[in-house]
């Protein structure tokens, strides 16, 4: 009996000393959902000069519109050329007190279909009113920029939501239903 109660007080207890160690979620662990429009504070880690950086920054996903095919007919699309075109406007805000530097716009971000599959980002050379896509590589402290990045959805499939690793880990979401 007394060792039915220990295996149960144990595996009752396991649990919640587990959850009073690190908090950091594990890499692919969906930290939160949030929905256009909402601010998220958001941790950009890279590599930069051989070391480890980070910057703490404020994203806003502002909207996704769907396009069409024709959209982008003076592109060369390649395997493209029958997939849907979604713009995704996106604010980055460096709250940090050092400047983001070596940066491309919209990284980290990705985006997924209603399949879960990650959908395709294209990046236009040449001008595209439709979707302007800011060229800085590097973010003041203090400083926002918002643009649009392009994301493709195969025939048939739909853009549902962005998604970001905030800290290398905790991956943030964004719904666009």
């Amino acid at each position: 009996m007394r060792l039915r109660t220990a295996l149960f007080a144990l595996a009752v207890a396991a649990p919640l000393v587990a959850a009073c160690g690190d908090d950091t979620p594990a890499p692919g662990t969906v930290a939160a959902t949030h929905g256009v429009g909402d601010v998220v504070p958001f941790v950009l880690s890279r590599y930069e000069g051989g070391k480890e950086t980070s910057t703490r920054l404020e994203v806003t996903v502002l909207g996704a519109r769907r396009g069409t095919p024709d959209d982008l007919a003076d592109f060369d699309m390649g395997s493209d050329a029958d997939s849907t075109p979604y713009y995704v406007r996106v604010r980055f805000h460096n709250v940090d007190a050092a400047p983001l530097t070596g940066w491309t716009f919209p990284t980290p971000l990705g985006a997924d279909l209603d399949s879960g599959a990650d959908a395709r980002q294209i990046v236009l050379t040449a001008p595209f009113p439709r979707c302007t896509t800011p060229r800085a590589a590097t973010l003041a402290p203090g400083a926002s920029v918002t643009g649009c990045a392009i994301y493709m959805a195969p025939r048939g499939r739909r853009l549902t939501k962005v998604v970001g690793h905030s800290d290398g880990t905790a991956l943030q979401t964004w719904n666009l239903r």
